[in-house]
Formats: structure tokens, sequence, C-alpha cells
């Protein structure tokens, strides 16, 4: 496989992203042929963040009302409604870090991808990322959210007269934000222009289809190599 043009996008880390949130989409973008440059503030290429798993207990199934969801997950019909506050939280892969942050020049990336965890609460307060994010939003160029990175997005105002999604939790920081919530079963993807949202990690199969879409491209695949 080959890609005839070169794509880049900038992906947002820090301590406690989470990460399904960071890991699978930036490989996955790289799987497509597109340059991922995963950056922190303050951090430096070679350094690491500490990522972490946030986790559905049995029983637990975060507002999702999707019978689907609850089978795929093991929750059987009866227990559905023993319905825990908040995931689990545990110890996540090291995240390196592949880029100088002072480095990145914003103009030369075609998407930025917000995963989310416990990471977005710091990252929404970092000026330069807000500023990233309100200029990309400005040219039109793709967002991708996912879980609490919409926390981000609402922080730079860039959700206002735009629908989207994210953890349930983050709906109030999002409608007061100017933006109208989009409920979902957890895997569904919202698209609205240059805004792509979804709620969890279990939405990241859709998520990347529309945001590798969104930027646009094409891929040649060639027969002679095989997994």
């Amino acid at each position: 496989m080959s890609r005839t043009s070169t794509t880049k996008v900038l992906l947002f880390v820090g301590d406690w992203v989470e990460d399904y949130e960071a890991m699978i989409p930036t490989q996955g973008l790289q799987m497509l042929g597109i340059q991922v440059d995963v950056v922190g503030p303050d951090k430096k290429r070679g350094q690491l963040v500490l990522s972490c798993i946030h986790d559905f207990e049995r029983g637990h199934i975060d507002g999702a009302t999707d019978l689907a969801f609850a089978n795929a997950l093991g929750i059987s019909a009866e227990k559905r409604h023993m319905q825990f506050q908040l995931p689990s939280e545990r110890y996540g892969h090291a995240i390196l870090i592949t880029k100088d942050f002072d480095k990145v020049n914003i103009e030369d990336y075609d998407g930025i991808f917000c995963p989310g965890g416990r990471a977005p609460e710091f990252l929404q307060m970092d000026d330069q990322v807000i500023e990233w994010i309100q200029r990309h939003s400005k040219a039109g160029k793709p967002i991708g959210s996912i879980c609490h990175g919409i926390q981000m997005l609402a922080t730079a105002g860039v959700l206002r007269g735009k629908i989207c999604t994210g953890h349930p939790c983050c709906k109030p920081q999002a409608v007061m934000s100017g933006a109208t919530w989009e409920p979902t079963n957890l895997m569904d993807t919202v698209v609205d222009g240059h805004i792509i949202t979804a709620a969890e990690w279990t939405g990241t199969p859709g998520l990347l289809a529309a945001f590798a879409k969104a930027i646009g491209g094409s891929w040649t695949f060639s027969a002679d190599k095989k997994l």
C-alpha cells in the first residue's frame, strides 16, 4: 500500500490520556500512510507520557441504550440497571512524543485529533493548544475528537452551531459553548462539517473512517505483499 500524497495529523496527548483513544488513532492513521505527530505541552521528541485505560466493568454501560452494545460487553438485559457512575481507570501504555511541542507549525497539518481520558482536563487550559485548534477550525480543516477530547473543542469555542458528541459527562460544557449535543449508543460517529466526534473508544473505527475521509487524499493497494 502506498499513499499518493503526504498528509500530516497533529495529535494531542498528556499524562493520563486514554490509551485506546491515542494509540489506535495514531497507528490506524499511520497504517494509511498518514504522518501523525504526537505532541504535548512542554514535551520534547522522545519523551513519554503515561496513559490510562478507561473500561466498562460488568454492569456498567455508561449511558448507552443500545442492546447490541450491552451484549457486546457481555452484559445481560437483567443486569443493565446495575450501572456504575464512572468507568474504571487503570494504567495504560507509555505514549511516545514524536515531535517537539515548540517546533510545531500548525499550518503544516491537514488534521487535528483530540483523544480523551484525563489529559483534556489540562490540555484545554493550554493557550497554545487552544489557539491551534481555533486556527485549524477557522481554516475549515478536519478536527477529530473522542470522549473527553470534546473539552478542548468547547474551550476553543469551535463548537458553536455544531452538532457533536463525546463522553456524556462533557455534554454540559459542549452545550454551554453553543453546540447541539447528539446522544449516541457510544459506537456511532457524529459528523458536522469539519468537526468529527465520537463518544468513547468503542466508536474508534467509525471515527477514524470519517476522519480519514475528511482529510482526503487517495491510497493505492498492491497485492504483491500480504500479511
